[in-house]
């Protein structure tokens, strides 16, 4: 894989090697600052069968934008977001408030979308970005 000059990996080699949907999401740690001029901080940890355990930090203006970050350094790829949506249902009968959530990537020239569903933000979040990203191989 090549490196652009600035630690990240070239888009189109990382594809070619790996297949991305291997990952699977394991834990999530966001901390957002309270102070306007700190960015939030985002601990990921993803599962491989072959390479175990991984765990990155990503760091960005917004909290969502940092787990992208940590999810890209794990894959070694660095797509670009294109959209990022949040769809809800009525609240269910225990209160819960099911929530949909669609990616749009661009990464090595294509689009990708990925989508999750379920009740936890963040964790769908995640769950769309990856799926957007495993789509590229």
């Amino acid at each position: 894989m090549a490196d652009d000059g600035c630690g990240r990996v070239d888009d189109s080699a990382a594809g070619e090697h790996e297949d991305l949907s291997l990952w699977e999401l394991h834990r999530i740690d966001i901390r957002s600052p309270v102070a306007t001029n700190a960015w939030p901080v985002a601990r990921l940890e993803l599962i491989h069968p072959e390479r175990g355990r991984v765990t990155d930090i990503g760091k960005a203006p917004g909290a969502f934008d940092a787990a992208f970050n940590a999810a890209a350094n794990i894959l070694r790829i660095h797509p670009k977001l294109l959209s990022y949506t949040v769809t809800s249902e009525p609240p269910s009968p225990n209160g819960a408030l099911p929530i949909r959530v669609e990616v749009e990537i661009e990464l090595g020239g294509q689009r990708f979308i990925g989508s999750s569903a379920g009740f936890d933000l963040v964790r769908c979040s995640l769950q769309a970005w990856l799926k957007a990203a495993s789509a590229f191989h």
